[in-house]
């Protein structure tokens, strides 16, 4: 419904083991992420097959020195999208990968969330982001392969 607020409170760079939003909590979900992005102090990793530029109007809300790596599938379009915006603001780096990635993933430092939207979709429907009990290099190290 439209106008419900989330029963879960929304703090400004609040962190929890998880965070679930249900249907149409489009802005409380992308205040969370938003909240995240503004919280990392070096690096911002985003690892998600289905993105736009809306991801990118997400990086332009990082601190100035934090480097942002962006992994999906190739995409003629946000390849342009991103030549553009690293014309115009720091640069982020987009890296391709194959179609051998499912889940999304958002590494904030030193810390590895785990989505189960793509970003620009999360809160449209039950979802939710979890804090994995893993290493970032565990994640870019299957990149990798």
């Amino acid at each position: 419904r439209k106008g419900r607020r989330s029963q879960i409170p929304n703090t400004e760079h609040m962190v929890s083991e998880w965070k679930i939003f249900t249907n149409h909590e489009e802005f409380d979900a992308w205040c969370y992420v938003s909240n995240l992005i503004r919280s990392a102090k070096e690096r911002i990793v985003i690892v998600d097959g289905y993105i736009d530029e809306r991801v990118l109007n997400l990086l332009t809300k990082r601190h100035t020195g934090v480097t942002a790596i962006v992994y999906s599938r190739y995409n003629a379009s946000f390849r342009d999208d991103v030549e553009k915006f690293n014309k115009q603001y720091e640069p982020i780096v987009y890296r391709q990968f194959q179609d051998k990635v499912h889940d999304r993933f958002l590494i904030i430092d030193e810390r590895v969330y785990h989505l189960g939207a793509s970003i620009k979709d999360i809160g449209n429907s039950l979802s939710a982001i979890t804090i994995m009990d893993i290493t970032p290099q565990m994640v870019i190290d299957q990149l990798a392969k």
